[in-house]
């Protein structure tokens, strides 16, 4: 027969348990960590895509305009109403369908569009963050180079596009 005494019986000793907290301790440490990383990594990610996409919404705004009227695409070779480009960030056209002069142009970070340059005041504002704007033309091709920038979290992001816009004749 078995006797059950003071030295048969174990529990759990302070070292066991000290032991054991370590270890979760370091393993809720390294979640943590893994999960700070994911969301910054996310955030500039996203701080990317959003710029490059209103980049990209930017540049096809220009070319093609609101609703697909008043691009630079409506711009005409005709001679009579030629495009202008008066520096490199302005451009201005008139409208092969309704021969309103119209142009974009950069001021400060901020592009606007220029429904009609004739009436003063009714400039739109159709993106910001934009470090540069370049227009050259070339026979009846307007090349537009557009580079955004934008800073999150002390990290700044740069996105550099460029499109080449056909011209009505």
């Amino acid at each position: 027969m078995r006797v059950v005494g003071k030295d048969t019986e174990r529990g759990v000793f302070l070292p066991e348990v000290m032991v054991a907290s370590t270890i979760m301790i370091l393993a809720v440490v390294a979640l943590v960590t893994f999960y700070m990383t994911v969301q910054v990594t996310w955030i500039e990610a996203d701080a990317q895509v959003k710029l490059q996409q209103d980049a990209r919404l930017t540049l096809d705004m220009m070319a093609r305009g609101q609703g697909g009227i008043s691009g630079i695409m409506e711009g005409t070779t005709d001679t009579t109403t030629p495009v202008n480009i008066p520096n490199v960030s302005t451009i201005e056209y008139t409208s092969g369908i309704d021969s309103i002069e119209r142009s974009f142009y950069l001021s400060g970070n901020d592009i606007f569009f220029d429904p009609d340059t004739g009436v003063v005041g009714d400039e739109v504002l159709i993106a910001g963050n934009a470090n540069s704007l370049t227009f050259t033309l070339t026979g009846n091709v307007v090349t537009i180079v557009l580079s955004m920038q934008d800073q999150i979290r002390g990290k700044v992001f740069n996105v550099d596009l460029s499109t080449d816009v056909l011209l009505r004749n």
